[in-house]
């Protein structure tokens, strides 16, 4: 199984509801949900919803100009046939020489700026964005302002920083680091 980076719940087009299921039923029965995950693939978030992880390992910008996330990006992993509505979300690509605010997910779904310095990995800053994409449709928080207080303990926030962190892990590294471990 090998499990990468954004991640999905029950509202995602290709659920293994299979897997989502025995998931549930091993959380009723008491298992650990290190165990759960382990053998199905699916764990709780903070906010006791179901996630799964997307494959990213095949993830890609093409170019640093504007356009939509499906000519801008290559996923490789289910997320445009799991999301579909995020094809047609604009991203706005400007590196910055100045201030610190690298992306944001505009709420209405219509756009994702990208906005790294040259030393920034804008795949990550895209991947953490787009988690706060998903987060939306799942009905999960998705994020604040990083000028609000609270914003670094947001539930949102939390996740979107957990997904950009596991992007470059290798599938094997994955499979021995429980999802939570990176909710930081």
């Amino acid at each position: 199984m090998d499990l990468l980076a954004l991640f999905a719940g029950d509202k995602a087009n290709q659920v293994d509801y299979q897997t989502y299921f025995q998931a549930k039923d091993m959380h009723q029965k008491g298992a650990d949900p290190e165990k759960i995950w382990n053998e199905t693939g699916w764990f709780q978030g903070l906010d006791g919803k179901w996630r799964f992880e997307l494959d990213d390992s095949k993830s890609q910008l093409r170019g640093q100009a504007s356009g939509s996330l499906a000519d801008m990006y290559s996923h490789g992993g289910g997320l445009l046939e799991n999301y579909p509505r995020l094809m047609d979300t604009k991203i706005n690509y400007q590196p910055r020489t100045s201030g610190n605010v690298n992306g944001s997910f505009y709420q209405d779904g219509s756009q994702i700026d990208l906005r790294p310095k040259q030393e920034e990995d804008p795949l990550q800053i895209l991947t953490h964005e787009l988690q706060h994409a998903i987060n939306k449709q799942q009905g999960w928080s998705t994020g604040m302002n990083a000028s609000q207080p609270g914003y670094k303990d947001n539930e949102g926030e939390r996740e979107a920083r957990a997904a950009a962190s596991r992007l470059y892990l290798t599938p094997d590294e994955r499979k021995k680091r429980f999802p939570l471990k990176d909710w930081k």
